[in-house]
């Protein structure tokens, strides 16, 4: 069983750099879990899973504001 320091609930903007700022400053082990679909298995045209998923909403900001694995490639949304 693994024990971790840290459960962070939500892979959105507030959870990502919860887990930045853990992993830049501390040596910790935490757990980031989240609802939704993993990267690889988001479909462009359903967008339940752009906002419910890790990077929430991010993915359809200008980009300032993205951590890995969401801000390491740019997604076309269609119109």
């Amino acid at each position: 069983m693994t024990i971790f320091n840290y459960v962070i609930v939500g892979g959105g903007p507030a959870g990502l750099s919860a887990r930045y700022g853990w992993n830049a400053h501390h040596e910790t082990k935490y757990l980031l879990v989240d609802s939704g679909d993993g990267l690889s298995e988001r479909v462009k045209s359903n967008d339940k899973t752009h906002i419910g998923s890790i990077g929430g909403a991010g993915l359809c900001s200008d980009g300032y504001f993205l951590f890995y694995p969401v801000g390491n490639g740019l997604w076309l949304l269609d119109q």
